[in-house]
């Protein structure tokens, strides 16, 4: 599959398939502001499933889309949200987070004509682009895409020798020269020497008086002779443990979240359902509801209570003549985006 994306995105955000997802947002977000809709807090957005995107561009995995959109989530290069009409609806909602990462991205798209300009700013913030360059190994609108074997093949080879040029645009931007950085491209694995940088920029983050001068030299022996620092894997190990934890975290909130959009669901559904119902169906199924409450004196004397067990009742009655999906099914349909139509 060939497709069209702008290099100093990838350069900027860490890997090609950034810069696409970046290309795809941004196309969608201008077009959107200049439809006038979706416009929501002070931010015009563009809502799509991790799902289409998967299948829009079918050779980046649906695992490196999620890891990537996290990515820039975090490095505060876009913000997501939730403006569905229905609760159970958790199609995700995209936005730039600010003017300055909306301005920098058109700046650096100006020389793609495909792509239109912003013609109005979408939020009002002045918070400048964070690098993101630490996930360069990691690799929504529309890039002009053609499927065989013989394009794919050439598709993974040119990304391959994207990430090799981001690669050694960070091996010297450290102080190693041109030629250091080549013979290690050449002769070491792309994850290693990029696990060695990860390790080299922690150092000199958190331990600088650590390394000797110059401290390049650190970074240059550490991929060839394999250097390895207790100090990056008791951190990293640390770091894991907290990812894992807030992970953990995540997970059991998420699965309340989705406790109460099934509700919602089911809610939903059921007064699809009831007014779906012929007339004759409905008059039948309400008057009998009525009858059993009536016949409780305690329910009878209380208005407040007679309505809600009015529509629980009739909810029940309804649920037992139509098929409502189990927890477990709703949660695979929220995965397989059933429950709600793209954009």
């Amino acid at each position: 599959m060939n497709i069209t994306f702008n290099s100093e995105l990838a350069l900027k955000f860490g890997g090609t398939e950034a810069a696409i997802i970046i290309q795809n947002l941004f196309f969608w977000i201008n077009h959107n502001l200049e439809k006038g809709i979706n416009h929501h807090d002070g931010k015009t957005w563009s809502y799509s499933s991790m799902k289409d995107l998967q299948q829009k561009y079918p050779f980046i995995s649906f695992a490196t889309i999620r890891n990537t959109l996290k990515r820039l989530l975090e490095a505060g290069i876009i913000v997501k949200g939730c403006y569905n009409k229905h609760k159970y609806d958790r199609t995700t909602w995209w936005a730039f987070k600010d003017e300055q990462v909306l301005n920098e991205i058109s700046l650096l798209l100006n020389q793609q004509k495909s792509l239109p300009q912003p013609k109005k700013s979408i939020v009002q913030n002045n918070t400048p682009i964070p690098n993101s360059l630490k996930n360069i190994n990691k690799q929504e609108e529309e890039a002009p895409t053609q499927t065989n074997a013989e394009s794919s093949s050439k598709g993974k080879e040119s990304s391959s020798n994207q990430i090799d040029s981001l690669l050694f645009e960070e091996l010297t931007k450290r102080g190693l020269s041109a030629k250091q950085a080549t013979t290690f491209l050449k002769t070491k694995e792309k994850e290693y020497i990029l696990e060695k940088i990860r390790q080299y920029d922690y150092l000199m983050k958190f331990y600088p008086v650590k390394l000797d001068n110059p401290k390049v030299r650190y970074l240059i022996m550490s991929i060839k002779e394999n250097w390895v620092s207790e100090l990056y894997v008791t951190g990293k190990i640390k770091a894991e443990k907290e990812a894992l934890k807030e992970k953990k975290k995540e997970a059991f909130e998420k699965q309340e979240r989705m406790k109460k959009d099934y509700e919602s669901y089911v809610e939903t559904l059921t007064e699809q359902q009831i007014n779906d119902l012929p007339e004759e169906i409905k008059e039948e199924l309400t008057g009998q509801v009525k009858v059993e409450l009536e016949a409780n004196p305690f329910i009878r004397d209380n208005p407040n209570l007679k309505d809600q067990m009015f529509k629980a009742k009739l909810f029940t009655l309804v649920q037992r003549q139509v098929i409502i999906p189990g927890f477990e099914e709703f949660l695979k349909m929220q995965d397989q985006d059933k429950l709600f139509s793209p954009r």
